[in-house]
């Protein structure tokens, strides 16, 4: 595993990478005293049009024991043909 060690503003971010492929395994999310505040968790790999990535992403708080969102991929499409209206000021408001 390598760990890559990055401070964003008052945070300290530490990413946690298999050395074989360069996938994600854990980000761990520090505040300013470098207390862990989350931790954001990758499993289940699985290959999507070609591509071999995390399938799974936990996002998990300290501060609160037993809660957490989970984003699970099912199917991707990266090559899907998105509208530019689909982006216009007045759809992102609604």
């Amino acid at each position: 595993k390598i760990i890559i060690d990055k401070k964003e503003k008052n945070e300290e971010v530490v990413v946690e990478v298999l050395a074989k492929d360069s996938m994600p395994v854990a980000i761990r999310y520090y505040d300013e005293d470098l207390e862990l505040i989350r931790t954001m968790e990758f499993g289940e790999f699985k290959t999507f049009g070609g591509r071999y990535i995390p399938a799974l992403m936990k996002i998990v708080p300290k501060d609160k024991p037993g809660e957490y969102t989970e984003v699970r991929y099912d199917k991707l499409d990266f090559d899907a043909v998105i509208p530019d209206a689909i982006f216009s000021r007045r759809r992102l408001e609604r």
